[in-house]
């Protein structure tokens, strides 16, 4: 039976909630701990692939941008 450490995060900005994910595979890599699943909350993020131009979104970013 494989274990994993699960960690309850509450909410948390975007921005802290990757930096925390990529130190964690770092340190995952190096062997300094086991499998983590992170449980968290973060505010709504828009994803645009590769590919994507400013005049694929349908809304201009001053109505949803914080």
């Amino acid at each position: 039976m494989r274990r994993f450490n699960a960690q309850w995060l509450g909410r948390v900005r975007y921005e802290e909630a990757l930096a925390l994910q990529e130190r964690l595979l770092e340190a995952r890599i190096r062997g300094e701990i086991g499998d983590t699943l992170l449980l968290l909350e973060h505010d709504p993020v828009v994803t645009l692939g590769r590919g994507s131009r400013g005049e694929n979104l349908l809304v201009p970013a001053k109505a949803w941008s914080g």
